[in-house]
């Protein structure tokens, strides 16, 4: 925990697997407050909030480089986070409609959102460089796996009872989740983020 926040100091992004451990050891705790809400407002909002989170590690990791530019939701942080709100927001239900029909593992959502991660961001550079350049490529490859599979993780372990009793997913139904999230990721760009760079160019 100490060598992750220290790592966190000179790349803000890692801090999000510290966030997930704090999640993880107050499980008991933060299961208690989220009881006092419905399981919808539960889940989408754990996945909102440490989406939010996220982007702001992103944004003080990427906010002095000109690359931030390219890799934040908006170069404007403020935008970036209102933007974050429907982006992960978007995100957290299309996992939320998921689960609520089949009882995929807490592994399977940690693997197949980071595998969402890694072909979305950077118009799929960093799983080509994990693929034929693994030497420089896996560790920056990881990193932005756990990024995209934490947030969706805590979300769930944290109201995993109260789900009810669902099949296990066929094989197939494992690849319609990366559909289901691409296709939420299309909705999110052709809708809220032309929207809001109306808005907020």
């Amino acid at each position: 925990m100490g060598l992750l926040t220290l790592s966190a100091l000179l790349h803000p992004q890692v801090f999000i697997i510290p966030i997930g451990i704090l999640a993880y050891l107050y499980k008991e705790q933060l299961r208690l407050f989220l009881g006092k809400y419905s399981l919808p407002v539960a889940f989408i909002g754990c996945g909102i909030l440490f989406g939010l989170l996220t982007e702001f590690t992103a944004i003080l990791e990427h906010i002095a480089t000109s690359a931030g530019q390219k890799t934040l939701l908006h170069p404007n942080p403020v935008v970036g986070l209102v933007m974050g709100f429907f982006y992960y927001g978007t995100f957290t239900l299309t996992w939320y409609l998921l689960l609520s029909k089949r009882m995929f593992s807490k592994k399977a959502i940690f693997f197949l959102s980071g595998t969402f991660g890694l072909v979305i961001e950077h118009g799929g550079v960093m799983l080509g460089n994990m693929l034929f350049h693994p030497l420089s490529g896996m560790f920056p490859g990881l990193l932005l796996m756990a990024i995209y599979g934490i947030f969706p993780l805590i979300a769930y372990f944290l109201n995993e009872a109260r789900f009810p009793e669902r099949h296990k997913p066929l094989v197939r139904e494992y690849l319609l989740v990366i559909f289901c999230l691409l296709f939420a990721w299309a909705v999110y760009e052709n809708t809220f983020h032309k929207a809001l760079l109306f808005f907020f160019p």
